[in-house]
């Protein structure tokens, strides 16, 4: 298989969750990057130092549901056990952390996805304002954020967003292709939270929400302008590809309890291409073998 090379912006170790955007962070640059990819606190203005806003750039990030988020991060961090919280799964975790937010925020453990988290890593506002202090506030923030990001993928149609990532940017299936890691086996996503739950959230993590819902009906609109069926064709093909490749590369998953769930995580067969072990790395993974590849270390 022939791969396309690009130069690639990266962190210097890794950028952090909690802290700004700064060119500094990142490896010098060997040459002009042509692609940055990875966990960030978006800073619009360090960014485009870097990638300026044009035709020729796309500004892209992915969202999730604030509500099934919640209940994934408590899972994945493991922060539920060292929250306290005693609920014995992801979904009635979530419950009693958003609805007892008030108690709960006060803990530094919430600074790896406090309340309206979506909203302090996107936009070039960082002080959060509440849907009580002004709703005005976040509904212009959001219009910001509705021009500067050029394509945003919504995780429930996760294989859509690939399939209109790829043409937009002339790829090939292969070039999309992901085995599933950390992914959650048997799922709570579908049960249907209290109305005290949905109120609480609308209260509490209001921005995210809104952020949530915009790009939401945003992507929505552009599937229906694309064409529902051609899609689902599309996709169709696409979770065909899914299948073989995973046949090729994973010999088997490896279940790891957490909380009353299972993460699922994929064992690489023997004698898999070099294609199946980029495809099983994980993010810090994944940098550190672009730093050996562009700088030898």
């Amino acid at each position: 298989m022939k791969y396309k090379k690009y130069a690639l912006l990266i962190p210097r170790k890794k950028f952090q969750h909690t802290r700004i955007f700064s060119l500094p962070d990142a490896f010098p640059q060997y040459k002009e990057p042509e692609i940055c990819f990875n966990h960030m606190v978006f800073n619009e203005s360090e960014v485009a130092k870097v990638f300026p806003k044009s035709p020729d750039t796309m500004y892209m990030t992915i969202l999730r549901d604030v509500r099934t988020a919640i209940g994934s991060r408590l899972t994945f961090f493991s922060t539920a056990i060292d929250l306290k919280l005693s609920a014995s799964d992801p979904f009635l975790a979530a419950e009693e952390l958003v609805i007892n937010f008030p108690y709960y925020q006060r803990n530094p453990l919430l600074s790896i996805y406090g309340s309206n988290w979506y909203y302090f890593q996107m936009s070039s506002n960082k002080s959060i304002p509440s849907l009580e202090t002004n709703v005005t506030v976040i509904k212009k923030e959001i219009e910001h954020l509705d021009k500067l990001f050029d394509f945003v993928v919504i995780t429930e149609m996760f294989d859509e967003g690939l399939i209109f990532l790829k043409e937009k940017l002339n790829l090939t299936f292969d070039d999309i292709a992901y085995l599933k890691l950390n992914a959650q086996k048997n799922s709570f996503k579908k049960q249907v939270h209290t109305a005290k739950f949905e109120a609480s959230i609308k209260k509490y993590f209001a921005a995210d929400d809104m952020i949530y819902q915009h790009f939401k009906r945003r992507f929505i609109l552009e599937v229906k302008e694309y064409g529902e069926k051609k899609l689902k064709r599309k996709v169709k093909d696409f979770q065909k590809r899914l299948l073989e490749v995973t046949k090729e590369c994973v010999s088997h998953y490896r279940n790891i309890h957490r909380m009353g769930s299972f993460l699922s995580l994929p064992i690489i067969a023997k004698n898999a291409s070099t294609y199946c072990h980029y495809l099983s790395k994980r993010t810090g993974e994944f940098t550190d073998e672009i730093k050996k590849i562009q700088y030898g270390s």
